[in-house]
Formats: structure tokens, C-alpha cells, sequence
């Protein structure tokens, strides 16, 4: 199980929410790496290495649905 440890600014979220924004971040950062890398390189490894590295954000996102968050005070 996965632990998600948040501040005390953020905790006025439901855990629904919060986990939604990581996704959409993860999301967003996905799409933003492999498409900059894409763009600026034609090599047949580094697409390998693309394929390996959108099936670990798949994995990071059932992670993260599964979750356990815990709120930290500071």
C-alpha cells in the first residue's frame, strides 16, 4: 500500500480530490515529458525506453487510486 503524506494546507481536500489532482498531474507530466522527448529525438531505443516509461506512469497511477492518504502537521 501506498502512503500519500500531505501538509496541513492541502487537507481541506476530500481524498477524492486530491488523489483526482495527482492523477491530472501525472497526466500532464506524462504528456508533457514524452512528447518534448519525442519531438526531439528519432532513435528506436529511446522509444523502448518511452513505451517502458508510459507503462510505469500507468502503474504509478493504479498506485495512487489505491492509496492510503495521511495528513502531516507541520
Amino acid at each position: 500500500m501506498v502512503k500519500i503524506r500531505i501538509d496541513d494546507d492541502v487537507s481541506m481536500l476530500t481524498n477524492k480530490q486530491l488523489k483526482i489532482n495527482i492523477l491530472q498531474f501525472l497526466d500532464n507530466y506524462k504528456n508533457i515529458l514524452v512528447n518534448n522527448i519525442l519531438l526531439n529525438y528519432d532513435d528506436e531505443y529511446i522509444k523502448k525506453d518511452i513505451r517502458y516509461l508510459k507503462k510505469q506512469f500507468v502503474v504509478m497511477k493504479k498506485q495512487i487510486k489505491t492509496a492510503e492518504i495521511e495528513t502531516i502537521t507541520r
